[in-house]
């Protein structure tokens, strides 16, 4: 995961001005008492007038692959869906989407009560989406339903973000919902994304011992990483600072990340 900086930028996607952005937001390693010191929250990111086509041409994949059950996420690949995997990851590529996640390590989830560890969990959120709002467009942001409370605190992360934009009216952040992400492929596409990540951070600092490496999921996040760069060396990459980069994968050491904005609940 190579090291890259956040971006600030009145035209941040390279997309048409005033379009519609969709964000669709999901979580790894998120939960508590998952036994884990890593913690990723990834985003992809789709003008609104092309989710329609990555839709069709995500259940087209599915279909072409046989696969049934009622999503795809990280957790169920198996040797039979390898393949199906690196074709959703050459959907990402090809689309005009892009990826952006935050991810935390050594992050020791003990030391925190409930309250505490889901402020600390929305402060990221709240990180993340703050970079990735910017004008001048407007986005509709689904984010993965975590549980069955989680609505009190996503109508807090829209009224601190509304705040932090100056977006009264709420032109810029048309809403914030939570959605189950069987109903989303790029839910499930984020889902594949930061489980890859999450399962390198937790291999290189982490709980993942080598014995217990699983060369399926090496493999899927080899080939994620491989076709990055396959990517950018087909491609015309301007080194513009105003605009994302196709894929932004962040990592921070727990002990720097909560000194950064947003953190504030951590002292």
């Amino acid at each position: 995961m190579e090291k890259t900086t956040f971006v600030n930028s009145e035209n941040i996607f390279g997309y048409e001005k005033n379009e519609t952005i969709r964000i669709y937001c999901d979580e790894s390693c998120h939960l508590k008492n998952d036994k884990t010191d890593v913690i990723t929250i990834g985003a992809i990111i789709i003008n609104e007038n092309c989710i329609k086509k990555f839709k069709r041409d995500f259940n087209k994949i599915l279909s072409e692959h046989s696969y049934n059950f009622k999503e795809v996420k990280w957790t169920t690949l198996g040797p039979k869906y390898l393949q199906m995997y690196k074709s959703i990851i050459n959907l990402f590529f090809s689309s005009n989407c892009k990826f952006f996640s935050i991810s935390i390590y050594n992050f020791d989830k003990n030391k925190y009560n409930n309250k505490k560890f889901d402020d600390f969990y929305y402060a990221i959120y709240e990180i993340l989406l703050d970079k990735l709002i910017q004008s001048p467009y407007s986005y509709k942001i689904i984010i993965d339903k975590k549980d069955t409370v989680g609505y009190q605190k996503i109508q807090k992360l829209y009224n601190v973000l509304t705040k932090e934009k100056f977006d009264f009216n709420h032109k810029m952040i048309k809403y914030i919902t939570e959605e189950v992400s069987d109903y989303h492929s790029c839910i499930q596409v984020c889902d594949i994304i930061i489980g890859a990540l999450t399962y390198y951070l937790r291999a290189k600092f982490g709980d993942l011992k080598e014995s217990k490496l699983n060369s399926l999921r090496i493999d899927l996040y080899n080939f994620i990483i491989n076709t990055w760069r396959d990517f950018i060396s087909s491609n015309e990459v301007v080194n513009n600072d105003n605009e994302l980069s196709k894929f932004v994968a962040t990592a921070f050491d727990y002990n720097d990340f909560k000194h950064k904005k947003g953190a504030k609940n951590e002292k």
